[in-house]
């Protein structure tokens, strides 16, 4: 039924001049023996990504990193962000090298969905290559939110390099950046220097600052955090 659909649709949106004798031009007859159920739509390519990603604990790591290839090899070939931004969201949940790869390289995406999404994913890996990468994207991504999720993430990981990878933003012109630079300071370091970017500029060059004292308010409010 599926397939008469299909020649009736295309009987009338197809002019008939240069048609062959079944009124179709050359080459539609390619499909006569092609079942459209073996097209896959994008929601079910959506579906298939987040399946992946949702049981790519369950594998073995040589059933992992085959699964990462062939998300490699598909995000090469797709045009489409919206899909592109889905298969970086599955390789952030596969732990293997070519994931590492492909998230480094989303980087570099044009759509900044799919950048922020690689972001994620390399946070979710959080090893030592991936913060130094991360750092880049702090320093030098144009896209506000990509970057300030990469200083927020980066404030997850408890990791010497996220000192360094965070303090180029210390003296960013936007006072949120800033802020969110010297939250995320805080969080991965353990260490309390109010709201002073200077003191923190210094801890990261290797100072020895001393700590400030936090005030009623700000303990009572870390209790709650």
């Amino acid at each position: 039924m599926r397939r008469l659909l299909f020649y009736v649709l295309m009987s009338v949106s197809i002019p008939a001049a240069g048609c062959n004798s079944a009124g179709f031009p050359p080459g539609i007859l390619f499909w006569e023996d092609q079942d459209v159920a073996d097209f896959e739509l994008p929601h079910q390519k959506i579906e298939r990504y987040q399946t992946l990603a949702s049981t790519a604990g369950r594998k073995t790591p040589e059933e992992q990193e085959k699964v990462a290839q062939e998300l490699a090899l598909e995000i090469r070939d797709t045009q489409d962000p919206i899909l592109r931004t889905h298969i970086v969201q599955a390789l952030g949940s596969i732990p293997t090298p070519t994931s590492q790869k492909v998230l480094h390289a989303a980087l570099s995406d044009e759509d900044e969905y799919v950048r922020l999404m690689a972001v994620r994913g390399l946070v979710q890996r959080g090893g030592a290559d991936d913060i130094r990468v991360l750092a880049r994207v702090v320093e030098s991504e144009k896209d506000l939110a990509v970057r300030m999720a990469a200083i927020r993430g980066l404030g997850t990981l408890k990791a010497p390099e996220t000192v360094q990878a965070l303090a180029v933003a210390l003296d960013d012109p936007n006072p949120a950046v800033v802020s969110s630079t010297i939250d995320s300071l805080q969080a991965s370091t353990g260490r309390y220097y109010g709201r002073d970017a200077k003191a923190w500029a210094e801890f990261a060059r290797g100072v020895d600052v001393p700590q400030k004292e936090r005030t009623l308010a700000e303990r009572i409010q870390s209790w709650w955090e």
